[in-house]
């Protein structure tokens, strides 16, 4: 008798080891960073920070604590201007980080992402406000070689997306990082660099205005960055992305984040939204069916 005791005593201490365990799982650390408006105007205002609010409280089975992190927390460079994973996300700081460029070469990294939500900024051309000999340029254009231009490697890397608008010398490629997106518009500014695609019409730098025409199709992709460096961790990753799908196909279906968006365009900004995409999956429905009873039975006890 005592053995069975002890037998279901044990078992009992794994149940409530394992239920704890993956409570625990469910609970995430999201960076949010600045500097990118409308998406992340500072951490904790933007159009990113609406839609994980909004996606972390439709999913019930989610607690999601929301930190500041810097650009270079999520996505770093190299000594040699390479793309590397950032120390937040290798060391565990944060188990995602939001509002991410889902790009070949990050994956190429072990970064993983969620649904993609936006397709983020719309790349344009810009020219110095002195030069006027683009102004007339129309939604298409072949430049000679002698028309330089540069773009943001780390946004706009699709070279060929961009070619199918615009053919020219894309020889001049900038990292996106502060000092790197400086240095391309003292280049413009300077005669370098003949023309510059730029990342956001709300933020064109002073001296320089657009030309052309915004090619809609070549903006990136924006989604829930995440790096899974070990088996341990790659559980919690893979839950994170599983919740944060589940949330943001919970907010497309009740409207919210249509809401969010129009918000944001009434504010005078385009947050160019995915409002279609894959419904609740049947498990994530049950799920938040289920703790919706769990919480009206706790409330009428």
């Amino acid at each position: 008798m005592k053995t069975i005791r002890l037998l279901f005593c044990m078992a009992l201490v794994c149940c409530v080891s394992a239920t704890q365990a993956a409570a625990e799982e469910r609970k995430y650390k999201i960076g949010e960073n600045g500097g990118f408006p409308p998406f992340d105007i500072v951490p904790g205002e933007g159009v990113d920070h609406d839609i994980l609010t909004a996606l972390c409280e439709a999913n019930t089975n989610m607690t999601c604590k929301l930190k500041a992190v810097t650009v270079t927390d999520c996505v770093d460079f190299d000594e040699t201007g390479n793309q590397i994973t950032g120390p937040a996300l290798v060391e565990g700081r944060v188990d995602g980080c939001m509002g991410w460029f889902d790009t070949p070469t990050r994956r190429q990294l072990g970064m993983e992402f969620g649904e993609i939500f936006s397709r983020g900024t719309t790349p344009q051309l810009i020219a110095r406000d002195e030069d006027t000999t683009f102004d007339t340029l129309g939604p298409e254009g072949d430049f000679n070689d002698d028309v330089i231009i540069g773009f943001l490697k780390g946004f706009f890397n699709d070279v060929a997306c961009l070619n199918t608008r615009y053919e020219g010398n894309f020889q001049t490629q900038f990292f996106s990082s502060e000092q790197e997106r400086a240095s391309m518009v003292t280049a413009l500014r300077g005669g370098t660099l003949s023309l510059v695609f730029w990342d956001n019409l709300d933020t064109v730098p002073e001296g320089t205005h657009p030309v052309g025409e915004r090619i809609e199709v070549c903006g990136p992709a924006l989604s829930l960055a995440t790096y899974p460096p070990s088996q341990r961790r790659k559980r919690k990753s893979d839950n994170l992305r599983r919740d944060f799908n589940c949330g943001l196909a919970l907010i497309r279906e009740n409207g919210e984040l249509e809401a969010i968006c129009n918000r944001w365009i009434e504010d005078g900004f385009n947050p160019a939204c995915i409002l279609e995409g894959p419904p609740p999956t049947v498990q994530c429905v049950e799920d938040n069916l289920a703790d919706s009873s769990s919480k009206r039975e706790e409330q009428e006890d």
